[in-house]
């Protein structure tokens, strides 16, 4: 997609407010205040987590890889930017089996809401995934995962912060696989993502708070993975909302270990 073509948002739902016409320094940043408010509304709207159709296409995938032995049992799951839990949710509802979950987000609320639906206190840290010191700290003291889950996070992360992020991820969880899947904000028209399509920047109302969110391409993400010796097992499009063009891009990556 070009970075002339009109925004849209996989999270919004009918009913959110649209964008009103602000100017760049009232666009709230994924580390702000404002932004955590909006994701603790969120974390309400979203009491039913087992409805959540993104969260339920992961733990189908992690389900059908490990009934094929392609993951480990017992399995670690890191989650990244974890919201609700949703992906646990998922995950039980499946009736798996032999799952150690464990999640990381940035906000207190989510947090909690995560730690109720796991039924487990260290189940989630609050860390400020935009922290580098901060997220060294909770991998440093995590179990080793089999499986890292990033999961619409990246997108909210600058470059430095994605590549920081990454960075730690390769110094701690050597070998493991990372699932992560990014928004794709396509016009209508739009069967397949462009595979070079450069990164841009958009601009969205999220539960009335105008935030900003990085949509980048596969290729940028591939020479991330390449400097730190990652390996892109595969790329796809999802259709989870119509059958019409692809709301997301879901990829699996091997760290080197």
């Amino acid at each position: 997609m070009s970075a002339g073509a009109a925004p849209g948002h996989a999270n919004h739902r009918e009913g959110d407010p649209q964008l009103p016409e602000q100017g760049e320094d009232t666009v709230t940043e994924f580390d702000a205040p404002e932004y955590a408010a909006a994701w603790a509304d969120y974390a309400r709207d979203e009491a039913d987590a087992e409805a959540h159709p993104v969260m339920r296409y992961i733990a189908a995938y992690v389900l059908c890889h490990q009934l094929e032995t392609a993951l480990p049992r017992p399995l670690t799951v890191l989650d990244l930017g974890c919201g609700t839990g949703a992906l646990f949710v998922q995950m039980r509802r499946f009736g798996m089996s032999g799952i150690r979950y464990r999640g990381i987000d940035g906000n207190p609320d989510l947090v909690a809401a995560c730690r109720a639906h796991v039924g487990a206190q260290e189940a989630c840290q609050l860390a400020d995934l935009a922290n580098g010191d901060e997220v060294d700290r909770v991998l440093r003291d995590s179990p080793a995962p089999d499986l890292l889950v990033a999961c619409r996070l990246f997108n909210n992360l600058d470059d430095s912060a994605v590549q920081s992020l990454l960075d730690r991820m390769a110094a701690h969880c050597p070998g493991a696989l990372l699932l992560q899947l990014e928004p794709f904000d396509a016009p209508p028209d739009a069967a397949e993502p462009d595979p070079s399509d450069s990164a841009h920047i958009t601009t969205v109302a999220f539960n009335g708070v105008a935030v900003r969110h990085y949509q980048r391409s596969r290729d940028q993400f591939g020479r991330w993975f390449d400097r730190i010796g990652a390996h892109t097992l595969s790329w796809r499009p999802l259709y989870l909302k119509s059958d019409a063009h692809p709301t997301h891009l879901f990829a699996a990556t091997r760290f080197a270990g």
